[in-house]
């Protein structure tokens, strides 16, 4: 199944068994697998959870950068508050 948009794979997902791919996912599978099928009754599932990994691996970070810019904001709003004074 292929799905380009997110809410489309997301209503795959929540609605089915299977994980929809993006168009470049379903390319770097051919590259991979070749002319060999698959194998499992859902060929997709190696390539979904590989996302699933990066996505979460990449968590941190932006949990991390968000706490960096909402601390920044709060430094620039006192020291604008106190020049008020």
């Amino acid at each position: 199944i292929i799905a380009n948009g997110f809410s489309c794979q997301e209503q795959i997902a929540q609605t089915t068994e299977r994980r929809a791919l993006h168009l470049a996912q379903v390319i770097q599978m051919a590259m991979h697998e070749g002319d060999s099928e698959t194998a499992g009754a859902f060929p997709e599932t190696k390539y979904a959870t590989q996302a699933a990994h990066r996505s979460l691996s990449s968590m941190p970070i932006a949990l991390g950068a968000g706490a960096i810019l909402l601390i920044g904001a709060a430094v620039m709003w006192m020291l604008r508050k106190r020049k008020r004074r």
